[in-house]
């Protein structure tokens, strides 16, 4: 088998997570097959962000730290000019920060697009698609074992923080469930005027997969975000509830069968 691993987004905190990224990802799935790693990042030197309240300079070449042998590196603001931030803007904003928190989505998604386009040459059965600034805490061998098992056009998420959608920090994809959850920086406009509601990131990838008939199944995986002082947040774990689990799967095989995206639950 085999199977590409990328990393997308930002690289604030690799000081404090790679080694996570090697003992639970990388090493693990080296045992399933051929293994070659991508990397899609934006390339900061400072980042201030009054949400997380995080202010500072970052290491520009930090990325080099995660070897990887494919890298495309992304100017802050770049992908601003392929859309029409006041236009996502509209029906307003789910952060309240201006469309500070909605540009770093619409860049965090960006590098996910690309990151996606570059692994065509190499063609991989299995595609896992992390976040480098995530500390994660559970091997991913067997979630990725079980994965294989599952009929194509399937994913794999987090079974927790569900609230508004579904976990959009990392995933466990096949060939063509990969192209849907990657290719959402194209389907930014299409979702705001279906939605017409602000976008919200969980939300926006509960629609995409309805959309594109992804199959969805859940992983006790964990992974805590790591800002860039080094400080872990305290996430919440707690996995989805039985009964919300039925509604999403009788939900998800609905539009998988019929079609007709939804945007909530």
């Amino acid at each position: 088998m085999k199977i590409a691993i990328g990393f997308f987004g930002i690289t604030r905190s690799l000081a404090w997570t790679l080694g996570s990224l090697r003992e639970r990802i990388v090493a693990p799935l080296q045992a399933l097959g051929e293994v070659k790693t991508f990397a899609s990042l934006v390339r900061q030197d400072r980042i201030a962000n009054p949400r997380s309240g995080e202010s500072g300079d970052l290491d520009p070449d930090e990325y080099t730290l995660l070897e990887s042998g494919s890298v495309i590196l992304h100017e802050p603001g770049a992908c601003l000019e392929k859309i029409d931030l006041p236009s996502l803007l509209r029906y307003g904003d789910s952060w309240n920060d201006n469309g500070k928190s909605l540009s770093n989505l619409a860049h965090q998604l960006a590098t996910l697009d690309a990151l996606h386009k570059s692994m065509g040459s190499f063609d991989p059965d299995l595609i896992v698609f992390v976040r480098p600034d995530l500390l994660y805490h559970d091997n991913f061998v067997e979630a990725c074992r079980s994965h294989e098992r599952l009929r194509p056009n399937s994913i794999t998420v987090p079974d927790w923080q569900w609230a508004r959608g579904i976990n959009d920090r990392f995933a466990i994809c096949d060939r063509s469930s990969a192209e849907a959850y990657a290719s959402r920086f194209r389907h930014m406009h299409a979702y705001v005027d279906h939605a017409r509601k602000p976008l919200n990131s969980e939300e926006f990838l509960w629609w995409t997969l309805n959309r594109f008939k992804v199959g969805i199944q859940l992983a006790r995986l964990r992974a805590s975000r790591v800002r860039s002082n080094g400080y872990t947040l305290l996430e919440n774990f707690r996995p989805l509830s039985p009964a919300k689990q039925l509604r999403r799967q009788l939900v998800n095989h609905w539009h998988r069968r019929f079609g007709n995206a939804v945007t909530r639950r």
